[in-house]
């Protein structure tokens, strides 16, 4: 029952946002549309901390708040895409008149899935420190508001593209690289490992360094699908990291990640994870040569997966 209840509740959120972006897109149907001719712009807060995107044109007059500083990264994916898009000046001028409009269509979008901390979470940014240092280049499950490696996938392609989206995960298809995959926590399926195996095997055959590290939350059908990898010989190593818990009057530091809706409000309060997480690498034969898992590693990401001070 409370499963169907936010099922239920998604959708109705996803509805809401799917009629709110109808009628902005209404408000901009015109080849030559701007942030301007759509009436959307932005109203910052007094500490000017955070600031709210607005569409006056629209019916029903869409609305979204973020910090300021991700609105800032938000402009630089944008402008990266533009600089780096096929079309000619005007068209390039067009684009960078309409960053707004992107912005709040994003917004909007995800939004509606951040009722649940799973479904829009995000690790901390000393982990990702730490998996960019060791060769980690990008993310299979982020989006324009959280991706903090260079490269990302995200659900919402068609409007994820303009902050530089490559798409869905699952149409994904890298053939060498080193990526991080930490996707909601709500899917419960093998449907990531078995892309992820189909992905290993093909780059196995061509020789290729292709390496995944897995951070997902530890359950049985997981160290069952994990032990079915490990006969393939394309599961290196395996991390278990522990909530806070108390033996003996001693309290563990457990860990945390960062909330899925941080994007929106001034203070960044760390989500402590109740549940155990486990962190899997999955390579080919190039891949553990070019990035090896040594305990100086495995050390090190434990260590970035603890609460602040």
């Amino acid at each position: 029952r409370p499963a169907r209840a936010q099922v239920d509740s998604w959708l109705k959120a996803n509805d809401e946002a799917n009629a709110a972006l109808v009628d902005l897109a209404a408000s901009c149907d015109r080849d030559d549309w701007t942030d301007e001719s759509c009436g959307v712009w932005r109203v910052d807060d007094s500490r000017g901390a955070t600031t709210t995107l607005r569409c006056k044109a629209a019916a029903g007059a869409p609305r979204a708040q973020v910090r300021v500083d991700v609105l800032r990264r938000l402009h630089e994916r944008h402008r990266r895409h533009v600089d780096a898009s096929d079309g000619d000046e005007r068209a390039k001028a067009l684009e960078r008149g309409r960053f707004l409009s992107r912005a709040l269509v994003v917004l909007v979008r995800y939004e509606a899935l951040i009722s649940d901390p799973g479904q829009h979470g995000m690790l901390p940014l000393s982990v990702f420190a730490c998996l960019e240092a060791w060769g980690c280049e990008g993310e299979g499950f982020a989006t324009p508001l959280n991706a903090t490696l260079p490269t990302f996938c995200s659900l919402h392609g068609a409007d994820d593209a303009f902050f530089g989206s490559l798409g869905s995960f699952f149409d994904w298809r890298p053939k060498r690289g080193s990526f991080e995959l930490n996707p909601p926590f709500t899917i419960q399926t093998s449907v990531v490992e078995d892309h992820v195996v189909g992905l290993l095997e093909a780059a196995e055959r061509a020789g290729e360094p292709l390496s995944f590290v897995y951070v997902v939350p530890e359950t049985s059908s997981r160290q069952r699908t994990r032990d079915e990898i490990r006969t393939k010989k394309l599961l290196s190593d395996h991390i278990i990291v522990r909530p806070k818990e108390t033996f003996g009057g001693v309290t563990t530091s457990g860990h945390v990640y960062r909330r899925g809706n941080e994007y929106q409000n001034a203070r960044k309060l760390p989500w402590d994870c109740p549940l155990t997480t486990v962190i899997t690498f999955f390579q080919t034969s190039a891949a553990k040569k070019k990035w090896p898992v040594t305990a100086e590693f495995k050390k090190a990401l434990l260590e970035s997966f603890k609460p602040p001070d």
